[in-house]
């Protein structure tokens, strides 16, 4: 969601990366409620503080974009949450609230739509902190409604980064437009520098922008002058303050989709990605785009493992990939080529299927974000360097709005991880509802992945919850799918582990 799009009459789609769905206001009826509006005057230091890039309200009109945020307890001790919301265009505060007596394990969520103290068709950047505990959030962009329905979705910042990296970042390819959102996150005005490079390496761009402390600004690159149609480009970012930047990706077609992902602040000799897909269903495949964001060059090696069975399918080996460059593995082409896949595939193709995947560089530092997408839905996640031994999942549903409604499937992938506990607790109070424990692959190498489906879990009630995963011998990377039925209902986010 930007300004830009809604005035260009640009459609903006939901994104994949983050955790809630907005059924309708009642979802999320339950749980701390917000004080009225005051000025934000705490003097303590906080527990944790939370930068939201991006949040709207009937931004473009009533069916406009919304974007619903929830806040998780993820501490021992109750909190006290001071929500501020500053205006997008001036940086000046318009309102700050507090909510009181967040449990642990409970989470708040803040439906602008429902918002009196906030001005409506507007945008903002929002700051959190929280005086108890650590939190985490995520953020959901939806627009429309029934098959002309989008979503997107990103997870907040709990600290910023002078540098950061976007792997992929489109001008009119295929259709896309990615405006990324930069906010300032540190104490003074920031002094941003962007640059931007097509995989190739024939077309490049450096900006430099201004952005005020807590406030955001847009770059949308279709249009900026100098950066050539239908190409990708790989975007590194740095500043002399720390910035969070979320990315928001839109393909303005018959059946319009979005995706959205965090940028990277660094990266890993080793990546974790627990779904990627290749001609499921729904028509989806998984484009993975591999950044390099060290000072050597990398040639990265991806493995491919059956979801569920634990066996490893393929190996590829990727081209050279120079600092700062991107390169893209698609899955339904012949690898290294631009040759479609056959109908019976090829000893150079990825057969169709689920699979987890480990991305592996040595001696090079990477990222990576992996687009699972299709011709009617679209979804974005970022591949992780750091899997760890707890993993909070802020929102996490079973028919939230009955059976076309939404359902949240998580895939868990272990690195080196024997097994893992899942604790499902009730969203608005943080009660322990559900203790879950799944074996996942033991042995020296063990990465594979298990999906684990809500509406499969019998003693799990119809509902929302936050979950908590615990693994054990080693850690694990989660990411959780957001589906409904109708339009682009689809999007992907992180689990994200304990600040």
């Amino acid at each position: 969601m930007w300004a830009h799009f809604v005035q260009n009459t640009a459609p903006m789609r939901r994104a994949a990366i983050a955790v809630v769905i907005l059924v309708s206001a009642s979802a999320f009826a339950a749980g701390p409620r917000a004080a009225a509006a005051a000025t934000c005057g705490a003097t303590q230091s906080p527990s944790g503080t939370l930068y939201l890039p991006n949040v709207t309200k009937t931004l473009g009109g009533q069916l406009g974009w919304v974007t619903p945020f929830i806040v998780q307890n993820v501490g021992t001790a109750a909190t006290t949450l001071e929500v501020a919301f500053y205006g997008f265009a001036t940086g000046s505060l318009v309102t700050c609230r507090a909510v009181g007596g967040l449990a642990p394990g409970a989470s708040y969520a803040d439906v602008p739509n429902d918002d009196t103290d906030l001005p409506d068709d507007a945008q903002f950047s929002v700051v959190v902190r929280s005086f108890g505990a650590p939190v985490v959030a995520v953020v959901n962009e939806q627009r429309g409604s029934g098959n002309a329905s989008e979503a997107m979705a990103y997870t907040g910042f709990t600290s910023g980064a002078t540098r950061a990296f976007l792997p992929n970042v489109a001008r009119r390819f295929y259709g896309y437009d990615t405006p990324f959102i930069v906010q300032d996150v540190g104490a003074l005005q920031a002094t941003v520098t962007i640059v931007f490079a097509s995989f190739d390496g024939t077309s490049t761009l450096a900006l430099v922008r201004s952005v005020q402390p807590g406030r955001s600004i847009v770059i949308d690159p279709d249009t900026l002058p100098g950066l050539r149609d239908a190409t990708q480009y790989s975007v590194a970012i740095s500043s002399d303050q720390p910035v969070a930047t979320a990315v928001n990706a839109s393909q303005s077609a018959a059946a319009p989709v979005s995706y959205s992902y965090d940028a990277l602040a660094s990266g890993a000799a080793k990546l974790y990605a627990p779904f990627v897909v290749k001609n499921d269903e729904i028509g989806r495949s998984s484009p993975v785009v591999v950044q390099n964001v060290g000072s050597a060059s990398a040639r990265p090696t991806l493995a491919f493992t059956s979801i569920g069975s634990f066996t490893l399918i393929r190996t590829f080996t990727g081209p050279v990939i120079d600092p700062g460059r991107s390169w893209v593995f698609d899955p339904r082409f012949e690898h290294l080529t631009l040759t479609p896949c056959g109908a019976a595939g090829s000893a150079a193709c990825l057969a169709d299927g689920t699979y987890s995947l480990v991305i592996d560089s040595p001696g090079a530092t990477i990222a990576a974000v992996v687009l699972p997408t299709g011709p009617t839905v679209a979804g974005a996640y970022t591949a992780s360097g750091s899997p760890a031994a707890r993993t909070h999942l802020p929102n996490v549903t079973k028919r939230l709005g009955g059976d076309a409604g939404w359902t949240t499937p998580i895939v868990l992938q272990s690195a080196q991880a024997s097994r893992a506990t899942l604790r499902w607790r009730r969203f608005a109070d943080g009660t322990l509802v559900l203790t879950q424990v799944v074996a996942l692959p033991i042995g020296e190498g063990s990465t594979g992945a298990l999906l684990i489906d809500p509406r499969d879990i019998a003693e799990l009630p119809d509902g929302q919850y936050s979950v908590v995963i615990d693994a054990e011998n080693g850690p694990a990377a989660a990411i959780v799918i957001e589906v409904a039925e109708g339009g682009d209902d689809h999007m992907i986010y992180e689990g994200l582990p304990a600040p």
